[in-house]
């Protein structure tokens, strides 16, 4: 048996990904390794399976919480996807973290796709299309 170090959990990660994308069928499941931790007898992954809806495209469980509990910020559903303004940079609207009571609006740098998390407060009032 392997030693689990960083090296060997990589592989071991990447391996189980190949795998259960070939199983699945990548047009139909899409899989997404998280991080991981790791002692030199115990090796923990998380792991994200998404469907693949019929247009090709997997939406993520931040989309999915976003759309059951954006209406916590004043939000809609249909604000998703939808972008603001923040210190001079454009953001769209990509997800919302459940767990988070402070800063659970997810959204994405429109230039870097670098994601940050916000407060609602005010967001609402600053978006566009």
């Amino acid at each position: 048996m392997p030693e689990f170090n960083r090296k060997t959990c990589k592989g071991i990660a990447l391996e189980a990904e190949r795998v259960l994308r070939e199983h699945f069928g990548a047009d139909k499941i899409h899989v997404k390794k998280g991080n991981g931790t790791f002692v030199p007898g115990c090796f923990t992954m998380k792991m994200e399976f998404t469907n693949i809806s019929e247009d090709g495209t997997a939406i993520p469980k931040i989309a999915l919480d976003f759309k059951t509990y954006c209406h916590r910020g004043g939000f809609v559903a249909t604000d998703l996807g939808r972008r603001f303004l923040s210190n001079g940079r454009q953001f769209q609207i990509v997800g919302w973290k459940p767990r988070a009571s402070k800063r659970p609006l997810v959204a994405k740098d429109v230039v870097t796709n670098q994601e940050f998390i916000f407060q609602t407060t005010g967001i609402k009032a600053r978006l566009t299309v």
